[in-house]
């Protein structure tokens, strides 16, 4: 299961089937979560900060090798063919796209059909048509919860993939409703212990610090839209 994936579980409530965080902070987000995939399975190079304000976090391919998932194989592609884009413009909605089909809706629809979500069609009002996906199979999110748990609260060493989770959950500010606490403020000072030490692959931290400022982008636009 891709970390897009399990990030994708963890932010949908289990029995309404919605979910609990807006568009805005989900898809760049879900984008960050592929391209920090990429990084993991070294496929991907980011240029540091040092290369200069014009050349900085610039993304290129290191290993064109297909991983086998369609997912991280389309944007390994896109990269291929436009090389040296911005790691903060790869994160949005758009270079996922598939005909009509954004990121979020063909993840969804992975987990539909492995089973782990069931899709539930409504109305509101019973004039607009809305769509919502509770738990199927319960057991993939639970060990993804159990990991985070044992590495937030227990203090347990975490694999990447699970820093990654953490990481995404923080920029979202989503991390208190997804691993609930009677000492938040414990379980915030560990994550952020986590996102700030050394990470295996450099380049992972840095999409994440792409994702932690499209995230707050958006809430910034958002509100001065509302205003």
């Amino acid at each position: 299961m891709l970390i897009a994936e399990k990030f994708l579980l963890l932010v949908i409530d289990d029995r309404t089937g919605k979910r609990i965080i807006g568009r805005d902070r989900l898809d760049p987000a879900l984008g960050g979560a592929v391209l920090a995939e990429l990084a993991l399975r070294q496929r991907i190079g980011i240029t540091g900060d040092d290369a200069g304000l014009l050349r900085r976090r610039r993304v290129s391919v290191t290993d064109p090798t297909p991983t086998g998932d369609e997912v991280l194989d389309h944007l390994l592609v896109r990269i291929g063919e436009k090389p040296d884009q911005k790691a903060a413009n790869l994160i949005t909605a758009t270079n996922f796209k598939r005909g009509k089909t954004h990121l979020l809706e063909q993840l969804t629809e992975r987990l539909v059909a492995a089973g782990v979500l069931s899709e539930q069609q409504g109305r509101i009002l019973g004039l607009f048509p809305t769509s919502s996906w509770p738990t199927a199979d319960a057991a993939p999110e639970h060990a993804v919860r159990q990991w985070l748990e044992a590495a937030l609260i227990a203090g347990a060493t975490p694999d990447e993939p699970t820093r990654v989770l953490i990481a995404l959950l923080s920029a979202t500010d989503s991390l208190a409703k997804v691993v609930p606490s009677d000492d938040r403020r414990a379980v915030r000072a560990r994550a952020k212990e986590l996102n700030q030490g050394d990470w295996t692959a450099a380049t992972v931290k840095q999409v994440i610090d792409e994702v932690s400022a499209a995230v707050t982008a958006a809430m910034v636009a958002s509100s001065s839209g509302s205003g």
